[in-house]
């Protein structure tokens, strides 16, 4: 039998990507964006004999009630969710980021993902027996970005809502960070050891600042990066992370 998932955010971008690819699988995928989903935009996607679209806001709790009695009526269950839907409205460093668009972002980001994960986890609970949730973050959630402070913020949210709905532990808590390492270093061991590799040793290698101009919706950011460097010594053979 084929699984029902529901894609926030599925109108563009990775949402859109990731519906398409369930799709080709054979998954009944439920697509929903704030923005309409028109007929004319239906036509455009491929292997859509098991696909059913709902314009709803994330933000809106009357929207989300709503979505899930369109799933209950029209599958009856749901058994993955897929929460994409996300922002970074501009501008949005620690300088120059406004009060409104610090509210949208945590709003759509944050909020918006915690109140999908509600309703759908829920629903995902009382109605699937094999049910599954995926997330979308952002490296920015981890190492922060200044030219992105309430977007870094919210992906780091979701990161802790991920962990927090999961029923795990906190990434780091508990000694499962090496005395003598730093988190970018845990982070990157629990990295590796997940892909069934003992790290036996972890080496700080280098530390080489550089800067990038990006554009995003037609501003240009003077950004400054940091890009960290460690070799892995693994018992399958050396690492460069």
């Amino acid at each position: 039998m084929f699984k029902i998932c529901l894609v926030t955010g599925a109108k563009k971008g990775i949402g859109l990507a990731v519906a398409q690819k369930l799709l080709n699988e054979g998954y009944y995928v439920v697509m929903t964006d704030c923005d309409t989903l028109t007929n004319e935009f239906v036509s455009t996607i491929k292997n859509r004999t098991k696909l059913s679209v709902f314009t709803g806001d994330i933000t809106k709790e009357k929207d989300m009630l709503a979505l899930k009695d369109f799933i209950i009526k029209t599958n009856g269950r749901l058994d993955c969710l897929v929460c994409n839907a996300g922002i970074i409205p501009t501008p949005c460093g620690i300088d120059d980021i406004t009060d409104e668009n610090i509210d949208k972002t945590i709003d759509v980001n944050l909020k918006g993902t915690f109140r999908c994960l509600r309703i759908f986890g829920n629903l995902i609970k009382e109605t699937s027996k094999n049910g599954s949730i995926v997330n979308l973050t952002s490296v920015d959630g981890i190492i922060g970005e200044p030219f992105a402070v309430i977007y870094s913020a919210t992906k780091a949210g979701i990161i802790s809502l991920t962990n927090l709905r999961a029923g795990k532990r906190p990434m780091f808590a508990g000694g499962s960070v090496d005395e003598g390492e730093t988190t970018r270093q845990a982070i990157v061991r629990e990295v590796l050891e997940e892909t069934g590799a003992k790290v036996t040793k972890l080496k700080y290698l280098a530390r080489e600042y550089y800067s990038v101009d990006w554009e995003f919706e037609g501003i240009t950011f003077p950004n400054k990066r940091v890009e960290y460097t460690y070799l892995c010594e693994v018992e399958k053979g050396d690492y460069e992370a």
